[in-house]
């Protein structure tokens, strides 16, 4: 499932313009008369089908037209492809402490977001072999620790 949490993160960073050109479909309009509505309509529909991605949602609302292309979109792929940095829209779901005591619900936290200490502890889990990492996260998990020079 998709994380709810990505919702409002996807929203501020998304280029609009750029996603107009990606789709081939006029979508300005609606984002200003929808999308970023203050009365919410869009943004509440989305958030109770949080699993739907950006375009399942505006089809599923009747605000664009139904295309393939458009419904399959992922919405990780529309902001890794313009250029936005994976720490700032990918979530990490954190479910145990840093005593590896299970958390009563899971926490989403971005990964620009996570102690250097948790991401650490991550790639010495998996080079453990004490869990499995999909290898975007374990770039990504990788790239920030270059970045903040403590690799």
């Amino acid at each position: 499932m998709r994380p709810k949490e990505r919702i409002p993160i996807f929203l501020k960073l998304v280029d609009f313009d750029e996603l107009q050109d990606r789709w081939g479909t006029d979508i300005a309009g609606i984002v200003r008369g929808y999308i970023l509505s203050p009365k919410g309509e869009f943004q509440n529909y989305w958030n109770e089908n949080y699993d739907q991605r950006f375009g399942q949602a505006l089809i599923n609302t009747g605000l664009i037209g139904d295309q393939l292309h458009i419904w399959v979109d992922e919405d990780e792929d529309i902001l890794k492809d313009q250029g936005v940095a994976f720490r700032e829209y990918m979530l990490w779901g954190r479910a145990y402490d840093e005593n590896e005591n299970p958390l009563p619900n899971i926490e989403r936290i971005l990964i620009k977001d996570m102690s250097t200490e948790h991401i650490k502890a991550i790639l010495k889990n998996v080079s453990d072999r004490r869990m499995n990492v999909r290898s975007d996260y374990l770039e990504a998990f990788q790239k920030e620790l270059l970045l903040r020079k403590l690799n």
